[in-house]
C-alpha cells in the first residue's frame, strides 16, 4: 500500500522521497517461516534522519541556527501541502521520517500508515 501512495506522487516534489521501483517477488525464511519481503528502490540519502542529525548537534552542545530550523520547517510544510493537494494524509510525521538529503534539504518518507482518498475508496 505504501508504494501505491508514493506512485500517486510521481516523484514530483523535491521534499518527498523519490521511489523508483518496488518488488514483492522476494521471499525469505525467518525462523522456519517463509514470508514475502518487499524491496523498495529509492533515491540515495546520505545523511540519515532528522532525529539522528539533531542528536549529533545536541551531544556536542550545539544549538541549530534559527534560519536553518525555519528552512527545514518550510520544506516540511511544502511537502505537506503537496500531500494535501493529492488528498493524502501521512499519519506518521516525526523526526525519524524526515531524511536529510543534505544539511539543507529534507525528504519526507515512510508512508506505511498513510491514507490516500483515491486509493482507499469505500
Amino acid at each position: 500500500m505504501e508504494y501505491q501512495v508514493l506512485r500517486t506522487l510521481d516523484n514530483s516534489h523535491p521534499n518527498i522521497l523519490h521511489v523508483y521501483d518496488y518488488n514483492t517477488k522476494f521471499s525469505c525464511n525467518v525462523n522456519g517461516l517463509d514470508s514475502k519481503v518487499a524491496a523498495v528502490v529509492t533515491e540515495y540519502i546520505e545523511s540519515g534522519d532528522l532525529f539522528c542529525y539533531m542528536n549529533v548537534y545536541y551531544k556536542n552542545g550545539i544549538q541549530p541556527l534559527e534560519d536553518w530550523v525555519w528552512m527545514i520547517a518550510r520544506q516540511l510544510i511544502s511537502a505537506l501541502k503537496e500531500l494535501q493537494h493529492r488528498e493524502i494524509v501521512h499519519l506518521d510525521i516525526k523526526p525519524h521520517n524526515l531524511m536529510m538529503k543534505s544539511p539543507e534539504v529534507i525528504k519526507l518518507m515512510d508512508f506505511g500508515l498513510s491514507f490516500c482518498k483515491s486509493i482507499h475508496k469505500p
